[in-house]
């Protein structure tokens, strides 16, 4: 706006109720106001400020209702009346004074419309609906809205809707919103009086001191999804890729950790950090869908940067997934990864090296460890079927349901690298690899294959050298560069924006890629790096095909036992 947004008040004649003349230059001068009213302070800061008219005669009208359409317009010229947006609301029709105002609203996500494409321009506003939009403008224009009020000490706080929420206790938090008689009233109609003193609290306590003429700071945190930022898999690959880019960039940047395993803890680790000032979000796994759905709409001006979570795993927490209707919102981006490739690669690789019998462990059957398992089979197929010892190939397949190794899953570890011979197991599934490398460090020659990153160091280290055969590997550290980079160095957020976007092969190189093996893997006659390279080529060119069909456990040749779940 390049002025103090307070001034783009001062500036613009805002009528509130129907077009009328003016009463006056101070609230004192109308009949109907009383000085002792509580709203007193509030009619006149507003028409003082040129926020608000009379109705004419000298009068206010302080307990008459507003509408939807005048709240929207305020704002509207609060933003300096930008020609932006298309109305798409079949009761707002062309040509009226507040239709550019909706259509702007609506495109910048301060007003969704009240259900069947309509918005109700002379609906009366409620004073939950005049929270929402003020908490979405706030969060439009950069203020930060991360303040949180109880609820609970107002005896009809269960009146509240849904939606609301959020906003109402971020409104009671800034004293924007203080009650009447013990009473939140959030589907009580918005009084002129109500609005005149809301809009003086808004702008007082939020806008009065922001300056849009500083340019755009950016500061990251990462939240944690299950683990810590040491769990030697996705959160800390993350979170050393976010900090280390972050000091080399001079960015601000810290993690938070849920308080527990669930969306209201991710919910309240998100609020958390957008009031702490933090307006670029790391959010690395699946789990956090159904807190991204729930806080992403709030926080327009900040960047929600998720890593793993699919379109499938948003849609379901959108309560969407039979018709996928869900939008994602332009400051939300999602990379997700073709697990399949990493999973075929280290398959292909463990025959090639001449591992017979072979095992895959994953976490939970969530879709992205079913694709690195179902490539997994696939890979060793493929390589059995080169070498003519298809026949000879044996897979156990078993999900620990959980991410987490424990006694349970390294006895059933035990059984089939002790009992059943199994030679190698992917580890598919956070800090389950513990299991499989206990019981493979009592077993000669075994081995274990890592997942997400290059897992040797931390592998070999807790439990002997060589016992890594290798990792399928997800480039959660390029994908962090490169956002962080275009969005922050070139700022070119617009590539991104909406997106959850499928990331694999890019190139030839393997080292280009965003799905490959570890560099440290064991290369050695059968598969050497060469041997690799030709084989990331001919998935690239396309003359491997590898299926990503999750519903479907491919046909192979192989002999594959599928043995459920651990627990």
């Amino acid at each position: 706006m390049g002025k103090k947004i307070v001034s783009v008040f001062l500036v613009c004649t805002v009528l509130l109720g129907v077009l009328c003349a003016t009463a006056g230059a101070s609230g004192k001068q109308f009949t109907d106001v009383s000085e002792k009213a509580w709203y007193a302070e509030a009619v006149e800061y507003a028409v003082n400020n040129g926020l608000m008219n009379g109705v004419g005669n000298n009068k206010f009208e302080p307990e008459t209702a507003m509408s939807r359409a005048m709240l929207v317009t305020v704002l509207w010229r609060y933003a300096g009346e930008p020609q932006e947006g298309r109305n798409t609301f079949r009761d707002v029709p062309g040509g009226q004074w507040y239709t550019d105002a909706v259509a702007w609203a609506a495109k910048n996500g301060v007003v969704n419309g009240v259900g069947d494409n309509r918005f109700a321009p002379e609906g009366k506003i409620t004073r939950e609906q005049m929270a929402t939009i003020l908490f979405r403008y706030a969060n439009q224009i950069g203020v930060n809205t991360g303040s949180r009020g109880n609820l609970n000490v107002f005896a009809d706080y269960k009146l509240v809707s849904e939606y609301a929420l959020m906003p109402m206790r971020w409104a009671v938090a800034e004293g924007i919103i203080s009650g009447s008689d013990g009473c939140l009233l959030p589907n009580g109609d918005a009084t002129r009086a109500q609005v005149a003193t809301i809009l003086m609290r808004f702008i007082k306590k939020t806008v009065a001191d922001k300056d849009t003429d500083t340019d755009k700071q950016y500061s990251v945190a990462l939240i944690t999804d299950y683990g810590d930022i040491t769990d030697e898999a996705f959160n800390q690959t993350t979170y050393e890729a976010g900090k280390a880019w972050c000091a080399a960039n001079g960015i601000d940047f810290t993690y938070y950790k849920p308080t527990g395993d669930s969306t209201a803890e991710r919910v309240a680790a998100i609020d958390q950090a957008v009031a702490d000032g933090f307006n670029v979000l790391l959010l690395p796994g699946f789990a956090f869908a159904g807190a991204i759905v729930e806080t992403v709409e709030y926080y327009p001006n900040v960047k929600f940067v998720a890593l793993d979570v699919g379109e499938f795993d948003l849609q379901d927490a959108a309560g969407t997934v039979d018709d996928w209707s869900y939008v994602y919102p332009a400051n939300l981006y999602s990379a997700v990864y073709q697990e399949e490739l990493p999973g075929y690669m280290a398959g292909y690789a463990a025959v090639k090296l001449g591992y017979k019998h072979l095992g895959f462990l994953g976490g939970m059957a969530v879709p992205a460890v079913v694709r690195y398992g179902y490539g997994f089979v696939q890979g060793c197929d493929a390589a059995a079927t080169e070498m003519g010892i298809a026949g000879d190939i044996t897979i156990e397949y078993v999900y620990g349901n959980q991410f987490y190794g424990d006694a349970d899953i390294s006895a059933y570890m035990d059984t089939w690298y002790q009992n059943k011979g199994v030679e190698v197991v992917f580890a598919c599934g956070g800090g389950i690899f513990t299991s499989a490398a206990e019981a493979a460090q009592k077993v000669k020659g075994a081995k274990v294959i890592g997942v997400d990153v290059d897992q040797k160091n931390t592998i070999d280290g807790m439990y002997g050298d060589g016992i890594t055969l290798t990792s399928a590997m997800k480039g959660l550290a390029p994908t962090v560069d490169f956002v962080l980079t275009e969005l922050i160095v070139n700022g070119n957020w617009s590539t991104f924006a909406g997106k959850v976007e499928t990331l694999g092969l890019a190139s030839t190189d393997p080292a280009q890629n965003y799905v490959q093996l570890a560099p440290s893997t064991q290369f050695a006659a059968g598969f050497t790096e060469a041997d690799y390279r030709e084989l990331v080529s001919r998935l690239y060119n396309g003359s491997l095909i590898v299926s990503d069909d999750i519903e479907n456990a491919p046909k192979v040749m192989v002999a594959v036992h599928y043995h459920g779940n651990i627990k």
